[in-house]
């Protein structure tokens, strides 16, 4: 029995030492090497087409979006070209979705702020503001825009839009007893501006740095763009 079973053993490695110095070498040596194509640039269809005389097949196609490489063609490969491999290789290819595209917002009725915004966290640059009179749309909404809403547009594309400046004529606001970043800013707001500032002794009235005399008196009209000119305390 125990010499049944080494007589096994040693077959087996005779076998196995065969097998290792004549059929093994002499099938390694068969298989042919190849050397990679360069498919980056080429579309799937034309790198297919190569495959099939080159000895290589595809493994896997993974598509990605793109601002670089056009639709349908191939941005990277696996083995990379020039490389040498056996016959038979699969390859790993990743080919362009090209450039992805953004559902424009619908803008309208938005404040110019909140229009400039959302265009921003969206991936859009903003475009063209264009400011219009309206009587019926609040001063500082957004009228129209110039592309509609619902198109689909690569990011960075740029979208205007235009921003109502609500009725022409404009009640001018009391400013005496303001200062004068206050009162900029409450002229900014309806759309006036400052003029001139002059500096003057004060009588105890009005504290030092507060506006005392406006040019255009408070509750008058005045028109989009128009300035004032103010005198403050010194």
């Amino acid at each position: 029995m125990i010499i049944s079973i080494a007589l096994i053993v040693f077959m087996l490695i005779a076998i196995l030492t065969i097998v290792d110095t004549f059929v093994m070498p002499n099938y390694v040596h068969s298989v042919k090497e190849v050397t990679v194509p360069n498919f980056v640039g080429k579309s799937i269809s034309t790198a297919k087409l190569l495959l099939q005389h080159s000895g290589l097949s595809i493994a896997e196609v993974r598509e990605v979006y793109s601002d670089k490489i056009a639709k349908g063609n191939i941005i990277s490969q696996l083995p990379f070209s020039g490389t040498h491999v056996r016959e038979g290789r699969r390859l790993y290819l990743t080919v362009s979705k090209g450039i992805e595209k953004i559902v424009v917002p619908y803008l309208q009725g938005k404040t110019e702020r909140d229009a400039r915004l959302q265009l921003m966290s969206m991936g859009f640059q903003v475009g063209d503001i264009i400011f219009v009179e309206n009587d019926e749309i609040p001063r500082g909404l957004v009228i129209n825009q110039f592309i509609p809403p619902g198109s689909k547009l690569p990011y960075g594309y740029s979208i205007g839009f235009q921003v109502s400046l609500g009725n022409s004529d404009i009640i001018v606001p009391l400013l005496t007893g303001y200062t004068l970043d206050e009162a900029r800013g409450i002229l900014f707001n309806i759309g006036l501006y400052l003029h001139s500032i002059e500096y003057v002794l004060g009588d105890g009235t009005y504290s030092s740095g507060t506006i005392i005399e406006q040019s255009i008196q408070a509750g008058e009209t005045a028109r989009q763009g128009d300035s004032l000119n103010i005198k403050i305390v010194n």
